[in-house]
C-alpha cells in the first residue's frame, strides 16, 4: 500500500508542477531567506558571545587583582593597628611620667612653702638650741 491512502500513486503529470511552480519557488525563496537570516543571527550571537566572554575575562582579572591587593591592604592595616597600639602605649607612659614629675614638683613646692612659713620668711632655717 502506498502512502496515498487507497493505493493511488502520486500525480505524475507536469501540469500540476507547472501550475504550482511559482508557489514552490516562493516557498523555496522564503526558506532560503529564513536560513540566511538564521545563519546571520547565529554569527551575530557568536560574535556577541565572544565579546561577552572577553569582557568577563577582563573583569575576572580585575577581581583577582583586587583580591590580591586586598591581602596587601589587610596586612598593611594590621601593621598600622599594631603601630598605633604601640604609639598609644608610649603616649600613656609619657603621660604617667609627666604626672609623676608634676607630683614630685608639687611635693617639692609644698616642702619649700612649709620651710618658708616655718622659718619665718627665710628659706634657710637656723635652728636655735
Amino acid at each position: 500500500m502506498s502512502s496515498y491512502g487507497s493505493g493511488k500513486s502520486p500525480p505524475t503529470d507536469t501540469s500540476f508542477i507547472n501550475r504550482h511552480s511559482s508557489k514552490f519557488r516562493s516557498y523555496q525563496q522564503t526558506a532560503h531567506n529564513s536560513v540566511e537570516a538564521t545563519i546571520a543571527t547565529n554569527s551575530e550571537a557568536q560574535a556577541t558571545a565572544a565579546q561577552t566572554l572577553a569582557t568577563m575575562e577582563r573583569q575576572r582579572e580585575k577581581l583577582l587583582n583586587a583580591h590580591h591587593d586586598m591581602d596587601g591592604i589587610n596586612q598593611a592595616m594590621d601593621e598600622t593597628k599594631a603601630s598605633l597600639k604601640l604609639l598609644q602605649h608610649k603616649h600613656w607612659l609619657r603621660r604617667k611620667k609627666l604626672h609623676l614629675t608634676i607630683g614630685f614638683l608639687v611635693c617639692c613646692n609644698v616642702v619649700a612653702l612649709y620651710r618658708l612659713v616655718k622659718c619665718g620668711g627665710s628659706f634657710w632655717c637656723r635652728y636655735r638650741n
